[in-house]
């Protein structure tokens, strides 16, 4: 078992140095694109709400036209 231990820590330091930049690579576009969701799920949310805030003023402006003068 140490031995397979030391054989692999020893195959560690082998590894070959662009590995661990893809690696790097991958998590940096992959933290990018969460961050890029997060915004489109924030631009959502505002959208929502701006769409409620158009359908009320919709509805009330519906009820302005549709009353008669007194």
């Amino acid at each position: 078992v140490k031995k397979t231990i030391k054989d692999m820590s020893e195959n560690q330091l082998e590894l070959d140095p662009d590995i661990t930049t893809d690696t790097e690579v991958v998590i940096d576009t992959e933290e990018e694109l969460i961050k890029q969701c997060e915004e489109m799920w924030k631009d959502m949310e505002e959208l929502s709400l701006l769409i409620m805030q158009v359908k009320c003023l919709t509805a009330e402006l519906d009820h302005w036209n549709k009353r008669t003068p007194e």
